[in-house]
């Protein structure tokens, strides 16, 4: 079994660092992550850690961003009239 080192205040810090470079207030967040906006706070400011099930829904999340960006990158934009 390997032991992993996790410190709160990097992942918080990188958790705040993305909320906010996507434009996503703590509310919004909450809700995605399935949490409260108590929780965020904590885990941003490194209080407490980031549970593995938050962690998860943060993956997901931030994989669907970006296959949802792949797709409408590639995507033909179409008027009304196009078929």
């Amino acid at each position: 079994m390997k032991v992993v080192l996790v410190d709160s205040a990097y992942f918080g810090d990188a958790l705040s660092h993305a909320r906010q470079n996507a434009r996503i207030n703590r509310r919004d967040a909450a809700r995605m992550l399935g949490t409260t906006t108590k929780y965020i706070g904590k885990y941003e400011s490194g209080k407490m850690l980031i549970p593995a099930q938050v962690l998860e829904r943060i993956f997901q999340n931030g994989f669907m961003m970006l296959l949802a960006r792949n797709y409408n990158k590639y995507r033909p934009i179409r008027g009304k009239n196009d078929e």
